[in-house]
């Protein structure tokens, strides 16, 4: 996982936030996905799956997902991994 040298803790709090969700839901997804260059920002998550990014942000109380460029608007919590799941061959 990278974090770029300038990002303080709260800096990177939601991507930690989505990461462990992530991990709570299907402690397997990431490694099932092939999820590799997993980088936190300030406003989520981004890592690599085959030869596309997944973007992960949060939107006040709930998730947008961009991948193979689709955007999954609303996403609850609970609904990450079978988001990804769905779209992911």
């Amino acid at each position: 996982m990278k974090i770029v040298d300038y990002l303080t803790e709260d800096d990177t709090r939601i991507g930690k936030t989505i990461l462990s969700q992530i991990k709570a839901l299907d402690k397997w997804a990431l490694d099932s996905w092939g999820a590799k260059n997993i980088v936190l920002f300030p406003q989520g998550i981004q890592f690599d799956i085959k030869e596309s990014k997944v973007i992960i942000t949060l939107d006040k109380s709930v998730y947008n997902i961009e991948f193979n460029k689709k955007t999954f608007c609303n996403v609850l919590a609970e609904n990450i991994v079978s988001t990804l799941d769905g779209v992911i061959k």
